[in-house]
């Protein structure tokens, strides 16, 4: 199938190389919210290239086919629809802005296919996910080699199974997407925004494999199913909504399995307009705390600062101590002492 937009398709070919078409024929899907902003409920077909500026080789970086196409449901042209899941090159302006202008399409270049779809409906995407093929309970015998290295990062094998339903996938299941990985499945209530107070059925939203140990060159850490939306999803919620603890937000899985029932995973440093929503609508009252890596100083503040305008001062940054970069690799009794200072300063 040709590209949506073969004028950018070509601009990117020129400048890098190989490029590969992601999400081949779909539109982008945006959902308008009530506060007058919107969310990108599917971002539609997407070019994967090498990103410029980290010399990423493993295709990182995705461009949307609306890049540099005006929309007129926002009355504006696209001109940063892209980003690098290595180095956020959206979020660096000098680079941002360098990159827009080298795949910058003649003046007036419009495409001739149909621009975002534009929808008010909540479940318009809702893809049916399944675990990947060959999986095996990561407390089983064949799985030993994996929950060896879960064990030398001092995580409890027997909860992992019990709570987080954590998986693997060996080397013999050829069949399966997620050979060799660690996989944890991603739940979420069936309703996402069911009546807070009451139990709710849950259903399977998607997962996450990652590799078992660290990858050979070339092989990606982590890996999701196709259509999986991360911005959408917070691990761990269905736990955390059953908690009475404090809710801990984190950036990863495991930081969500260091810290147990109660925290949730936003799958990275950034808090989209969903997650907010749900941390804000399933917690209410509950005091929040943001607890992500060391070096994502200025991410958590956002967050703070953005749970804040609509939760009051039910929010506090944790920090952890000098020395200790990720709270997946952080004692327990560290995490909590760091959970407990932050609330005691909201407190005062």
């Amino acid at each position: 199938m040709s590209p949506l937009n073969p004028r950018l398709f070509a601009v990117l070919t020129r400048h890098f190389g190989i490029v590969e078409i992601v999400n081949s024929g779909k539109k982008r899907v945006v959902k308008r919210l009530p506060n007058g902003s919107h969310e990108v409920l599917q971002r539609g077909e997407e070019y994967r290239l090498c990103c410029p500026r980290c010399g990423d080789r493993r295709k990182r970086l995705y461009v949307s086919y609306m890049q540099g196409q005006y929309d007129p449901v926002f009355n504006r042209v696209h001109r940063y629809l892209f980003y690098c899941h290595n180095c956020d090159l959206h979020k660096q302006p000098v680079a941002r802005d360098h990159f827009a202008d080298q795949i910058a399409l003649p003046s007036g270049t419009r495409l001739s296919v149909a621009q975002s779809i534009v929808t008010t409906e909540d479940t318009f995407i809702r893809p049916n996910f399944e675990l990947p093929e060959g999986l095996i309970p990561i407390d089983a015998k064949d799985a030993q080699a994996a929950a060896a290295y879960l064990e030398s990062r001092n995580f409890n094998i027997s909860e992992l199974s019990r709570i987080w339903n954590v998986q693997y996938c060996p080397a013999y299941s050829l069949l399966g997407t997620a050979a060799l990985r660690i996989v944890a499945p991603i739940c979420q209530p069936a309703s996402w925004f069911r009546p807070t107070g009451k139990r709710s059925e849950v259903q399977l939203a998607g997962w996450q494999a990652r590799y078992a140990g660290e990858p050979p060159k070339d092989v990606p850490k982590y890996i999701f199913p196709p259509g999986m939306q991360k911005s959408r999803l917070l691990y761990g919620l269905p736990q955390a909504m059953m908690a009475r603890s404090p809710v801990v937000i984190c950036e990863g899985v495991t930081d969500v399995w260091r810290v147990g029932p109660g925290a949730v995973a936003i799958f990275g440093k950034v808090l989209s307009e969903r997650q907010r929503s749900l941390i804000c609508h399933h917690f209410n009252g509950r005091p929040v705390v943001v607890l992500l890596d060391a070096d994502a100083g200025n991410e958590a503040r956002q967050i703070v600062e953005q749970l804040a305008s609509s939760r009051g001062d039910h929010t506090a940054l944790a920090v952890l101590p000098p020395g200790i970069a990720d709270p997946g690799d952080a004692p327990l009794d560290v995490i909590l002492q760091a959970v407990a200072a932050a609330l005691q300063v909201v407190r005062r």
